[in-house]
């Protein structure tokens, strides 16, 4: 062991929040690793610190929380050119110089007027519509019809589609509920406050009590900072790629800080 091992400096808070995130989760683990009594540290003090980076990570789940809105609106326009197709279908076949069609599209004629436009209803009241469509297409005036003329596979992916966006709607629901309305601005200044003061402690223990714990946790963390850093320095040198949304990433970056810090 030696005295003059101590944990580099290392800037943390020009991190993004993924790296962020991922930098503090490995830290927890460091100290999980050598533990609070060997590394010189309030045990209290930790578990703050852990209940903490576990908000930080619930409420940093946004991206996810994106991706589903997304896989939202991607159902919601599947189901509508369903429904466009079917309503299309039946009128088609209504005009059908075959009499099989015609009458089988004649008689869904008036499920079609009762129905028609749901497309351009609210999310929620055209879920609940859909429901009432497919109730009625499995009713024995109907249900025949729609064989017919060609549209059960139509209304079985349509009831598919309709169900998961139900789910998906729910689970988005549940998840807003559950969220704490915590800034992670603040969240960020209380862990690099426990941060600062935890490696300044352990680097103490190191300096006038060293253990091996010590010596493997300041190891460990230097090489993490040191692998951090590289992936920032990446980072950064490709900062002038441009974003999907026709901004470069460091300025659409400026923009997420800007609107986090006017809500904190």
């Amino acid at each position: 062991m030696t005295d003059s091992l101590a944990i580099r400096p290392f800037g943390i808070t020009k991190l993004n929040h993924a790296a962020y995130g991922a930098f503090m989760l490995a830290f927890e683990k460091l100290i999980a690793k050598g533990t609070v009594a060997k590394l010189g540290l309030a045990g209290t003090d930790f578990d703050a610190f852990k209940a903490k980076l576990q908000q930080f990570l619930d409420l940093n789940q946004e991206l996810g929380q994106q991706q589903e809105t997304k896989e939202l609106l991607e159902l919601d326009k599947e189901r509508d050119q369903l429904l466009t197709y079917l309503f299309a279908k039946i009128a088609l076949e209504a005009s059908s110089p075959e009499s099989t069609l015609k009458q089988a599209a004649e008689v869904l004629l008036p499920l079609r007027k009762q129905y028609l436009g749901l497309q351009v209803k609210a999310n929620r009241e055209e879920t609940f519509l859909i429901e009432g469509l497919l109730v009625d297409s499995k009713k024995s005036e109907f249900a025949a019809a729609f064989q017919a003329v060609g549209l059960k596979k139509t209304l079985e992916r349509l009831e598919e589609v309709n169900k998961s966006y139900q789910e998906k709607t729910m689970a988005r629901s549940e998840a807003n509920l559950a969220q704490k309305t915590v800034s992670a601005k603040a969240l960020r200044m209380e862990m690099d406050a426990f941060y600062q003061a935890s490696t300044k402690k352990i680097d103490a223990v190191q300096l006038i009590a060293p253990v091996a714990e010590t010596e493997a946790f300041i190891n460990s963390l230097n090489q993490l900072i040191a692998e951090t850093q590289e992936a920032w320095k990446l980072r950064k040198s490709q900062q002038d790629r441009w974003t999907e949304e026709g901004e470069r990433e460091d300025e659409a970056n400026e923009k997420e800080d800007a609107s986090e810090e006017a809500t904190a």
